[in-house]
């Protein structure tokens, strides 16, 4: 896969254990109770289609090695990512994520049959419908989603905040690096619904509100500053990480 990262990089942890802390913003100051509204996306639409555009390529890389395995593992998170994506909008840009979900079901179908055709007819229709999705302009979700549920496990959403982190952490421009950060920013939105505990949904706040940050500082075109701030949020995922295998 894309390299380590959020999933127990221990061998980091000193480094990242030196780095400051990142402040909480005010919005996020309160996660546990700003939780109980219900789910409201902070990334736009345009972060979200980039990582979907990325991780299928990341398929089709696999799909190149002839790496079945890790081409499903990928197609998992962009199964994820899609039924993500309809939440940024409303019933007409949710029929068409809805479809795409459905496609990169097909894609996921095809991969674990090792059917090579079958998978090159699935990743045009994931393209296809991809395309479809970056002309059109959502309306915004006009209030939280209540009862949020997650699909998949937490290594599928661990999995893509680490390819988000490496991608970022590699990245040459700050509009990369912004936009990397309001991936993550948005994945680990969804990994605060994952448990129900206060301290875990406080935890996970602390990271996206790193994200956040990072993402503000890069749009300031600070190059030095905003790759301080992006690895500030391996610090607080690293904390949460140690808390959490207690």
């Amino acid at each position: 896969m894309r390299g380590r990262g959020f999933l127990g990089a221990i061998a980091l942890g000193l480094v990242a254990s030196l780095l400051p802390s990142v402040p909480v913003s005010p919005a996020d100051a309160d996660v546990p109770r700003a939780a109980a509204k219900g789910y409201a996306p902070v990334a736009p639409v345009s972060a979200l289609h980039a990582a979907l555009e990325s991780n299928l390529k990341q398929v089709r890389s696999w799909l190149d090695d002839g790496d079945f395995d890790s081409a499903e593992q990928t197609a998992h998170g962009l199964a994820a990512l899609a039924w993500l994506h309809g939440f940024q909008g409303e019933d007409a840009w949710r029929r068409k994520t809805s479809a795409l979900r459905d496609a990169c079901a097909g894609l996921s179908t095809a991969l674990r049959r090792k059917n090579a055709a079958a998978c090159d007819r699935a990743m045009r229709a994931c393209s296809d419908l991809l395309a479809e999705l970056a002309k059109m302009k959502p309306a915004a979700p006009t209030s939280p989603v209540k009862d949020f549920r997650p699909p998949g496990p937490t290594k599928t959403w661990m999995l893509l905040m680490d390819g988000a982190y490496v991608d970022g952490k590699t990245s040459t421009s700050s509009a990369e690096l912004e936009r990397q950060a309001l991936v993550i920013a948005e994945e680990v939105n969804v990994v605060t619904w994952l448990r129900a505990d206060p301290r875990w949904r406080k935890m996970t706040g602390d990271v996206r509100a790193a994200a956040l940050l990072a993402a503000e500082t890069a749009r300031k075109d600070n190059r030095d500053a905003a790759r301080k701030a992006f690895k500030t949020i391996y610090t607080r995922c690293e904390a949460c990480h140690n808390e959490n295998k207690r």
